[in-house]
């Protein structure tokens, strides 16, 4: 029978990561962790966030952060339960924020539509000014992942959803500046 781990017992170092967001992000940072010298091999696990890194010598933990923050992504230290809480909390309450803040900008784009008041000037207007802090605010998170997979030269899905966005929200406001150039149907 074969097995994929060493046939010695080897000692492995748990990892917790923040950041990972699928299977791609895990496979960024498998091949980071795995590019440090003494590491045999690595799992990574992104629903999670740990990585489980063999081979490690105690010289090589600086360099397992630093693979993993090139990578772009974010080694968390601590190691109590206290620590992990609080992060997940602090998270939480951020994207609570962002959600409200969104939700907040997008009422009124909502209204005027349903309502029929797209096509007053006011109303275009005032669509395009809510539309213009809602893109940049509410996909932060997609900008961000995107920035950093484009960094270490890998494509994953926060490219893809900031690309759908930035050209769904340039064509929107050519096609509400430009409506004639569009074909845009009343």
């Amino acid at each position: 029978m074969t097995t994929l781990t060493p046939s010695i017992e080897e000692e492995a170092l748990t990892m917790r990561i923040d950041g990972m967001t699928c299977g791609h992000c895990a496979q960024g940072v498998r091949k980071a962790i795995e590019r440090v010298p003494s590491v045999t091999h690595a799992e990574v696990n992104h629903s999670i966030g740990i990585a489980k890194v063999y081979g490690v010598d105690e010289g090589s933990r600086f360099a397992l952060n630093e693979a993993v923050k090139r990578a772009g992504f974010k080694p968390i230290v601590e190691e109590n339960a206290e620590g992990s809480a609080a992060r997940l909390a602090a998270r939480a309450k951020r994207e609570m924020r962002l959600l409200l803040w969104s939700l907040a900008w997008s009422l009124p784009v909502m209204i005027i539509h349903m309502g029929g008041m797209m096509h007053s000037a006011w109303g275009m207007w005032t669509v395009f000014v809510c539309a213009t802090v809602l893109q940049p605010t509410s996909a932060i998170t997609f900008y961000i992942g995107a920035i950093k997979s484009l960094r270490t030269r890998r494509t994953d899905m926060n490219v893809l959803v900031s690309m759908g966005i930035l050209s769904g929200y340039c064509y929107a406001v050519l096609a509400t500046f430009l409506p004639d150039q569009f074909g845009h149907a009343s």
